[in-house]
This record gives C-alpha cells, sequence and structure tokens, in this order.
C-alpha cells in the first residue's frame, strides 16, 4: 500500500471510530449532565465566556468547574483513543475494519434498542395502574 494510500486508510479509520466513540461520548454526557448533575461543556464554556455564550445568571462553583474540564477531558480522551487505536493497527483494511465496526455498532443499537421498548412498557403499565385500568385486567372473576 503506498504512502498516500496509507493516509487516507488512517483518516477514514479514525473518522469512523471518532463518530462511534462520539455517539458514546453524548450518551455518557447526557447521562453525567441530567441524572448526575454536572455540569456539561456548554455550561462550563458559558461560564468561562468562550464562543460568544451568554454568561450564566449564577457562576459555577468550584466543584462544578472541575467536574466540566473532567467532562471535557473524557471527551478528549475518547476521540484521542479512536485516533490511537487508528494508529497502533495500521495493516487493518476498510473492509476488516468495516465489519468490525459493524458488529460494534450492531452491538450497541440492539442493546439500547432494548433498553427503550423495556421502558415504554414500563411506562405503559405504570400509566395503566395509575389509572386505575390494572384492577379491571387482573381482577379474579
Amino acid at each position: 500500500m503506498s504512502a498516500e494510500n496509507q493516509a487516507v486508510t488512517l483518516l477514514l479509520r479514525s473518522s469512523a471510530w471518532g463518530m462511534v466513540a462520539l455517539a458514546l461520548l453524548f450518551l455518557l454526557n447526557n447521562f453525567l449532565i441530567f441524572w448526575m448533575d454536572w455540569p456539561g461543556p456548554l455550561a462550563l464554556g458559558a461560564h468561562q465566556g468562550w464562543l460568544g455564550l451568554e454568561p450564566l445568571p449564577q457562576p459555577l462553583a468550584d466543584g462544578a468547574i472541575a467536574l466540566g474540564w473532567i467532562q471535557i477531558a473524557i471527551i478528549c480522551v475518547g476521540l484521542g483513543a479512536s485516533v490511537v487505536y487508528s494508529l497502533v493497527t495500521p495493516r487493518v483494511g476498510l473492509r476488516a475494519e468495516a465489519d468490525r465496526l459493524s458488529g460494534f455498532v450492531t452491538y450497541f443499537v440492539r442493546a439500547f434498542f432494548g433498553g427503550a421498548v423495556g421502558r415504554l412498557f414500563d411506562a405503559l403499565i405504570s400509566f395503566l395502574r395509575v389509572e386505575g385500568l390494572l384492577v379491571p385486567l387482573w381482577e379474579s372473576r
């Protein structure tokens, strides 16, 4: 393989793994922001006055600033890992990498879909219980 082809292959593999990493990091970031009450990179950016973001009505506390920096570090490490993986495995071709990525992404899509379907059934049962519609269904005759 020529040096030019190898560079293009490296770029494509890094981009593909980077997209998968970004999708998973997005989910992790949402978990940290909404369930763990971390500030998030945008709140940190607004606190620091980056990218023309509106300043926060109340500045972040020192602990929240540290958590925001940890989130940014997690994102950088995840994206850096995708590039490092591509650099460490230069002999892997695009077709082999496509098969590997396909299996990896398929596993996560199935897992998240199963989780979402489970949550929908949980919401349905909760709705039926709150509205008193389960009693007629399970009443013994």
